[in-house]
């Protein structure tokens, strides 16, 4: 699974990887579940242009809290400081949107 964001602003690339190792060690401090419990490495960030960016997840099998923890580090990269917008998400086998969502953020109305 992957989110996609578009961004506004040019970002190196080791910016975003940046804010989420710091977002995964906050949330981690303040109590929630360890990431590596949930995933099987950290998530990655794949450009696809100079604007769009893939964030890969790759969860555990056994994993219960991977839903938390991906809307907690999709709320930390829609912060306005970062010039992010989170686009939808994408079904990394089939290379579709998922669950009615289209790059782009609109609604499918086809699969509604």
């Amino acid at each position: 699974m992957a989110a996609q964001f578009r961004t506004a602003t040019t970002h190196p690339r080791a910016h975003v990887a940046a804010i989420l190792a710091d977002a995964i060690t906050r949330q981690e401090a303040g109590g929630a579940p360890t990431f590596a419990d949930e995933f099987l490495r950290p998530p990655a960030v794949e450009w696809q242009d100079e604007e769009v960016l893939d964030l890969v997840f790759h969860g555990r099998a056994d994993s219960r809290m991977w839903k938390d923890w991906m809307v907690l580090l999709l709320r930390e990269l829609e912060a306005p400081a970062y010039g992010l917008r989170f686009e939808g998400f994408i079904d990394r086998v089939s290379g579709r949107p998922h669950h009615g969502w289209r790059p782009g953020g609109e609604r499918d109305r086809q699969s509604s």
